[in-house]
């Protein structure tokens, strides 16, 4: 085995540490929130691969940093630096395919949600909802939908700030899921209430409808001469 030994010119500098533990914090996070989210995000295994894959890559650089396996001596100088920017790429596409998953899942169970509840109801129990959060969550899709499109693992510098606002958008949807989720028991309640109201004013309405034309009725009979006053 050769000697425990390392080089300064071939060992990760403390930005490919820092990128790879943040972007690694992210996907982990997004992971666990789309798989208590969603229990189907278990049967997405695209994930669970990249981050497998940037694991085998850091332990290969660890490996020949370290001269195990007589790593050192076969790879090249920078085989280190560039077995870290390949996990880095891992991490990175581990975090967009949960995200993208978690993202998706956001929106479909806000759809899912409010289609029970009427214009009226969502209107009266979550005022905010049509002029601030129905369009903020259309704008947020969009801008998740930017970030995708300019997602690319070359532009190497803009990692970071791709999952950083890529996370600041699902956070975003999240609390708008959340605040709708909390006035689910006020959607019910208001529902229920004026479900009854509006059996009441049509079974009122039908009652005086049937008066007004019995009226009615008597009235044309008597002036044919066809009933008797």
């Amino acid at each position: 085995m050769a000697s425990n030994h390392a080089h300064s010119d071939t060992s990760p500098d403390a930005d490919q540490w820092a990128r790879l533990v943040e972007i690694h914090n992210h996907a982990k996070s997004v992971f666990l929130c789309a798989e208590e989210f969603d229990p189907e995000f278990l049967e997405f295994v695209q994930p669970v691969m990249e981050l497998r894959n940037g694991f085998e890559h850091i332990i290969r650089a660890k490996a020949a940093e370290l001269g195990l396996n007589g790593e050192r001596d076969a790879k090249l100088p920078g085989y280190i630096p560039q077995s870290f920017d390949k996990a880095i790429g891992h991490e990175y596409r581990a975090f967009f395919d949960a995200a993208d998953w978690f993202s998706v899942c956001i929106r479909d169970r806000i759809t899912k949600t409010l289609k029970h509840y009427s214009h009226e109801c969502i209107t009266a129990v979550l005022p905010e909802y049509y002029p601030k959060l129905r369009p903020r969550i259309d704008q947020t899709c969009r801008e998740i939908a930017s970030i995708r499109g300019a997602k690319d693992i070359a532009k190497d510098k803009d990692l970071l700030a791709e999952v950083a606002k890529y996370r600041a958008a699902i956070d975003e949807l999240l609390g708008i899921y959340e605040q709708i989720e909390y006035s689910i028991p006020a959607l019910v309640d208001w529902k229920h209430k004026n479900r009854w109201e509006a059996v009441k004013i049509w079974v009122a309405s039908a009652f005086v409808g049937g008066i007004l034309t019995s009226i009615v009725g008597t009235w044309i009979l008597i002036k044919l001469g066809l009933l008797k006053p």
